[in-house]
């Protein structure tokens, strides 16, 4: 027992708890940002359609010029040649990139229905990669996306429903997988840029606040090809710096980290609002194609103009945060190209998502 005593209050273990008490914490924005989002439409009690995605991504901690950290030339060739992804110089806004791994899970209403279905939305998936440069103050924001990925089988779409709901219960068991649509590529290019107009001085401090963005993007692909306006309304307590998450599968949307910081002190709590028109050139999952069983699915007829409401509840606390976000529309944008005989089938695009994060 002396000699235990002894080595604890030796001058080196001394030392060492020292060294430890004076290391100074990582501030918390100064971590990465790790997120888990699941889409489903059987949260507003549906099962077609956009049926489930899921995404995990890394967005890096924020830094003042792309030329801090390490990044490698490529990337930061992007980052300048790209149009609004500047930093502004030492003291400019921050910057960040982010990547992650994504699925898109789409089926017709009738899922235990195994023969092909000409008269309703195709079975289809895709799984991709994606990479997003931004740059990014409480004023302004710009990303650019890269995705790259394949629909189809090698989607891996089949074996996720499949195991969701058959092997662990979770609902209809799938059958007719085996008229999805055909193996195919898809690189998708997106960008987006947001504005604020107004906000509460007190946005990134503490108490009520309040703020009004606008933003648009582009996206131009294989996977979707679509131009959108959208204002954006935030308020609540504790709002963080910045412009509010929109969870869109990427390729639909940009994958990103809208907030040059964190949320300021204890718990944050606030709505978010995002009404927007959306002009859709091309989307995959809606357009006619082989299948893997060798069909030729009719596609289906789309509104090119769709307007959608996010409406989002955001909850955080230094490392952590949950967002929960329905999309809403006020009609169908879909009908079969084919519709049946006194049963028209519609598809609801209707779902929520949730998004988990966790700094680090």
């Amino acid at each position: 027992m002396l000699l235990v005593a002894v080595l604890l209050s030796s001058p080196n273990t001394q030392a060492g708890k020292k060294k430890q008490a004076d290391k100074p914490k990582q501030p918390v924005e100064e971590m990465n940002v790790y997120r888990l989002e699941f889409d489903n439409d059987t949260f507003v009690g549906s099962d077609d359609g956009f049926s489930a995605g899921w995404s995990f991504q890394r967005h890096s901690r924020t830094y003042d010029t792309w030329d801090d950290g390490k990044r490698n030339r490529l990337s930061r060739w992007i980052a300048k040649a790209v149009p609004g992804l500047g930093d502004d110089g030492e003291g400019g806004r921050r910057v960040r990139l982010s990547m992650g791994l994504s699925q898109i899970i789409q089926t017709p209403e009738a899922i235990e229905n195994p023969d092909f279905q000409p008269a309703d939305i195709s079975w289809a998936g895709a799984l991709g990669f994606h990479w997003t440069w931004q740059s990014v103050s409480q004023k302004r924001l710009n990303a650019f996306q890269i995705y790259l990925g394949c629909g189809g089988e090698c989607s891996g779409a089949e074996q996720v429903q499949t195991f969701i709901h058959d092997d662990l219960g979770g609902g209809t068991p799938p059958e007719g997988w085996d008229n999805q649509l055909d193996t195919q590529g898809h690189i998708n290019l997106n960008y987006t840029a947001r504005r604020k107009l107004a906000a509460s001085k007190n946005v990134g401090v503490r108490g009520w606040s309040a703020d009004f963005a606008v933003g648009g993007q582009f996206a131009a692909g294989t996977l979707f090809t679509l131009a959108e306006l959208q204002p954006e309304l935030r308020f609540g307590f504790r709002l963080p710096e910045g412009f509010t998450h929109l969870p869109d599968a990427a390729g639909r949307g940009v994958v990103m980290e809208p907030t040059p910081q964190a949320a300021p002190g204890g718990w944050a709590f606030y709505f978010s609002l995002v009404p927007r028109v959306t002009y859709f050139v091309d989307i995959w999952f809606f357009e006619p194609g082989d299948t893997v069983n060798g069909n030729r699915h009719p596609g289906v007829d789309y509104d090119d103009a769709a307007f959608q409401t996010l409406l989002g509840i955001h909850i955080a606390r230094k490392r952590f945060a949950l967002r929960l976000t329905y999309y809403y529309f006020p009609s169908e944008v879909s009908e079969p190209a084919v519709p049946q005989a006194g049963n028209p089938t519609e598809a609801t695009q209707a779902w929520a998502n949730i998004s988990l994060e966790y700094r680090w």
